[in-house]
């Protein structure tokens, strides 16, 4: 499934196969870091990651995502492919500032043969929809709350979610209780508040219906507010974040 996918935001699989009796997949090679990682940089480091920044990598998210979503087979019918984990460990920045989706393993085709078995929870707790954590069918919208919750993030400095247990999480994302980004951060631009509560509304009807929806309107709200995020200003913050790492892993 993986390898059908062949975007600029999504990393790239040039081969899979079989050899001396084990599977293997070759994959683009990724010079960079995972958002988690640039998030725990950046507050380590008192350098945050700022609202152009943050615009540009959720956008460029929702740029791959949309890709996937609409993507279809040979015969031209829909894959309906949902990618079910999308969290800070799989959304990689390279150093020259190129954003990726890692890992559709655990993505779902609607034509596999396969299916989760009811009420089988998959994807990190803490980024999943309300209807994931409850163990309902989901669909491609499930993907666009996770995205909100990145976005969330990203601009509030906050984690979206939290909890003494994996248990008291599930159920804060289950009954979706979490902080309003009004109140959490002020003096956002209201066109951004907006584009947050779309993408987090609790049921997948109130939601963006397409990550080319929300890509869209994440792309009217930069030019609204005069920002021209480019891939080399995240490479230049990404150096600010990891120039000593960037020398030593070279």
């Amino acid at each position: 499934l993986a390898a059908l996918l062949n975007h600029q935001n999504v990393v790239h699989i040039y081969d899979f196969g079989s050899a001396e009796d084990s599977y293997f997949i070759s994959m683009e090679y990724l010079f960079g870091k995972n958002l988690q990682a640039c998030w725990r940089q950046a507050r380590d480091k008192e350098v945050p990651i700022s609202l152009e920044n943050a615009l540009y990598i959720v956008s460029r998210v929702c740029s791959g995502l949309a890709y996937a979503h609409e993507l279809k087979d040979f015969q031209g019918n829909p894959l309906n492919i949902i990618h079910r984990d999308i969290s800070p460990q799989n959304i990689f920045i390279t150093y020259e500032g190129d954003v990726k989706i890692l890992d559709f393993g655990i993505a779902k085709a609607a034509s596999q043969s396969t299916v989760t078995q009811f009420g089988m929870i998959k994807g990190k707790v803490a980024y999943m929809s309300p209807e994931q954590a409850a163990g309902k069918p989901v669909d491609q919208r499930s993907d666009l709350f996770s995205v909100g919750i990145l976005l969330y993030e990203l601009v509030t400095g906050n984690r979206m979610f939290t909890g003494d247990s994996t248990i008291q999480i599930l159920t804060k994302v289950r009954d979706d209780e979490y902080d309003s980004p009004e109140s959490v951060v002020l003096g956002l631009p209201p066109r951004i508040y907006a584009i947050l509560n779309k993408a987090v509304a609790k049921e997948p009807q109130d939601r963006y219906q397409s990550c080319s929806q929300m890509f869209a309107d994440l792309e009217e709200c930069m030019i609204e507010l005069s920002l021209r995020p480019t891939g080399r200003g995240l490479a230049r913050y990404m150096k600010e974040l990891f120039g000593e790492e960037i020398a030593d892993e070279d």
